[in-house]
């Protein structure tokens, strides 16, 4: 059967660590043929919870399996000679190599710019490190939670009485995987037209820093200090407006800029609400108008309006009132999403020794050739030691043992 995906025929080699382990991800999902090279025990993040069943255990860091769906994995200490030389052997074959951690991760392997431009031409080598590879910082090394917090993000999350915040589950290493992965493919397309590969460097910095958006331009244009406001958004101009709404059986979000008209009109056709407040040309309020004064009276009037109606009544009344107000949901809640259920999100993944196929965010994309597809659960540390080394390098049963010996593979 031919094998239609959208890189059908390429090949990542992925030393990366957990920061940038996501960027090898994509590439499989994409169809590429990426070999995970490990240390002997096992990449760190192995390591990382949460677990299955809650357990730390071999094999079973939830985090791993996201991270390395879809990859073949083989174990080798790239730091003896003679596991270089089998790196260097493999390289032969590779489209990108992905590293990370140490800011020279790439040139420790041998890849700097020279010696990759002589050996290897066509080969993208992708680093993904805390701070990129140039400036002051290049030589530091930050995990997770040094790139979300000087990336800006922490500043603008959480309460404003109460110190910054960040996710519970890592973020920044999924936004420097991603963009490395779209680096890589955008120098593919330059290798097509030259026939030469390059060097993608990522910051882990950079990539979440671009998750902050106009939160630059407001200090740029205005020397305003977008910071965090918890339930509640700040204007410009002072103003708080809230955002996030207790209801029966959970959270809404409504800003109420320009949608109080839509609101109102609801409150009042159910005789929820006669205050005056609410009875106003709505037509005429624009959505940076209301002062401060009118929220303070507006906002207690809905509270017990959303806090008396489920998640799905207000959002069905939204869209017959005409305004913007939408559900924040639980994992729990979309997995039995009908709009990601009728498009076929979810997907089922086989694991070795479970009763069950394990359910997975699907496609990021959809195509209409070569969709991106998971090709697989992830990989065991070294279980395609033989399939790699004998198979593909033709390595003899005795070489494997010797190099098995020697703390090699």
């Amino acid at each position: 059967m031919t094998d239609d995906s959208l890189l059908a025929g390429q090949r990542a080699l992925d030393l990366a660590d957990a920061q940038g382990a996501y960027c090898g991800r994509v590439l499989a999902d994409l169809g590429a043929d990426v070999i995970k090279i490990e240390p002997l025990g096992g990449s760190a993040y192995r390591r990382d919870g949460p677990f299955l069943n809650g357990a730390p255990q071999a094999e079973g860091s939830l985090w791993a399996w996201a991270a390395d769906a879809g990859k073949r994995s083989i174990t080798l200490d790239v730091e003896t000679p003679t596991g270089l030389a089998l790196l260097h052997r493999l390289l032969a074959d590779a489209s990108y190599v992905i590293a990370s951690s140490a800011p020279d991760a790439l040139e420790g392997l041998g890849l700097d710019d020279v010696s990759r431009g002589q050996r290897w031409p066509r080969l993208i080598a992708v680093a993904v490190t805390a701070f990129g590879r140039e400036g002051p910082y290049a030589s530091y090394q930050g995990p997770d939670l040094v790139a979300m917090a000087m990336g800006g993000f922490m500043h603008s999350s959480g309460d404003d009485d109460r110190p910054p915040l960040t996710f519970s589950v890592p973020q920044a290493c999924l936004h420097a995987g991603a963009e490395a992965a779209a680096g890589a493919l955008f120098a593919n397309l330059q290798r097509q037209r030259t026939g030469r590969g390059q060097r993608v460097d990522v910051s882990a910095q950079e990539a979440v820093l671009w998750t902050l958006m106009n939160t630059n331009q407001f200090w740029d244009a205005m020397r305003v200090d977008v910071r965090r406001g918890g339930a509640v958004r700040r204007r410009p101009d002072g103003a708080r407006l809230r955002v996030h709404w207790r209801c029966k059986d959970g959270y809404v979000t409504f800003v109420g800029r320009g949608d109080w008209k839509g609101l109102a009109a609801w409150m009042q056709a159910e005789g929820f609400s006669r205050d005056p407040a609410l009875d106003r040309d709505w037509s005429q309020v624009q959505p940076w108008s209301l002062t401060q004064d009118d929220l303070d009276r507006l906002e207690p009037l809905a509270e017990p309006f959303f806090a008396q109606r489920t998640v799905e009544e207000l959002y069905q009344g939204a869209v017959q009132w005409r305004f913007i107000l939408y559900p924040v949901y639980t994992v729990a809640d979309l997995m039995g999403y009908r709009q990601l259920a009728e498009r076929r999100f979810f997907v089922q993944v086989p694991h070795d020794g479970m009763r069950r196929a394990v359910t997975y965010p699907g496609p990021f994309v959809r195509t209409s050739h070569g969709e991106p597809r998971i090709r697989g659960r992830a990989p065991h540390a070294g279980e395609h030691n033989r399939e790699v080394y004998q198979g593909e390098l033709g390595l003899s049963g005795r070489e494997m043992a010797a190099l098995r010996a020697g703390g090699v593979i």
